[in-house]
């Protein structure tokens, strides 16, 4: 595959996304339906050696309200979110070298790393990456074969982030 692959590690998350993500994820996708079934299994979260530009992606979906199931490992007792998402499809490889497994790399308008942590993405597949869950600390790369073509709308996050915060990675 040609492109830019980047290396990293994979990281312990919250371990939300595996209860919440089936509920987000039916709602993202009517605007991207090629993540309809990527909701089963949570997330991936890497630290990546080097940053990937999250101001562009292959689909981003309008403001969607959406209730969680958990927050923070405890029943999520608040109002219903509004947030935005955005998902670049990439190849995620584990082990390295290893096998190349179709996801996405997510951007949700409701998590600081989308704004403000370029080498941390959150993946999801469609499928259980190597049939069990991934170790923590083990080593992986992503593959992006193509400029993403779409940029995240002027608005995206601003009820989660001020627009002028000198720490965002766009304005």
């Amino acid at each position: 595959m040609t492109g830019k692959v980047i290396t990293g590690t994979i990281e312990r998350g919250q371990r939300d996304a595996r209860e919440n993500y089936p509920n987000m994820i039916s709602a993202a996708a009517s605007y991207c339906a090629a993540v309809a079934d990527c909701g089963r299994y949570g997330t991936i979260n890497v630290r990546l050696d080097d940053g990937v530009d999250k101001s562009l992606a292959d689909c981003w979906t309008a403001r969607l309200l959406w209730r969680p199931l958990v927050e923070k490992g405890k029943p999520y007792c608040g109002d219903d979110r509004s947030e935005e998402f955005g998902f670049i499809k990439i190849k995620f490889e584990y082990p390295l070298p290893g096998q190349l497994y179709d996801a996405w790399i997510i951007l949700p308008s409701g998590h600081g790393a989308t704004h403000y942590d370029a080498c941390f993405v959150e993946l999801i597949a469609g499928e259980l990456i190597g049939g069990s869950p991934v170790p923590y600390e083990a080593r992986c790369a992503i593959h992006l074969d193509h400029t993403p073509p779409i940029m995240r709308s002027l608005s995206f996050g601003d009820n989660w982030v001020k627009k002028d915060d000198p720490k965002r990675l766009w304005r």
